[in-house]
């Protein structure tokens, strides 16, 4: 099995252990070969650490992800698995995400203004379709 491991930089040495314990660890699959990505200390532009990232995710039959949540580059190299129809296993995930903060502030704040009250939930781009639409939904009128 040929693997290529994506991730966030900080997460390095855990990327790194992860494909030690692919290759030489007892449960490894026999013959398994894996690529690390290649990180922003690349000594390159940012665009032939995409090329080269994109090479190890077609030649791989799995991509392996370890990502904070923030990261572009993880993020767009997860796109890059997608769109080549890969198999991808998320062998960590961060769980600090913008989406999380921006939940966990609203939530404290709404409780300190409006005790009592039940927060209202998170809603979606298709709970406003007129929004969606260029404001035709809105009587013909744009907002």
């Amino acid at each position: 099995m040929k693997v290529a491991i994506i991730g966030s930089s900080q997460y390095r040495k855990m990327m790194e252990a992860h494909a030690e314990a692919l290759v030489c660890g007892p449960n490894s699959p026999a013959g398994c070969v894996v690529r690390l990505p290649i990180l922003d200390d690349y000594n390159g532009t940012a665009t032939d650490i995409m090329y080269r990232n994109r090479d190890n995710i077609e030649w791989a039959d799995e991509v392996h992800l370890f990502w904070d949540g923030r990261s572009m580059g993880a993020w767009g190299d997860f796109c890059m698995a997608f769109a080549l129809k890969k198999p991808v296993r998320a062998i960590f995930l961060e769980g600090r995400s913008m989406m999380d903060s921006i939940r966990d502030y609203a939530s404290q704040h709404f409780f300190q203004f409006w005790n009592g009250l039940e927060m209202v939930s998170m809603k979606t781009g298709s709970d406003y379709p007129d929004f969606l639409d260029g404001g035709t939904s809105a009587g013909g009128r744009k907002p």
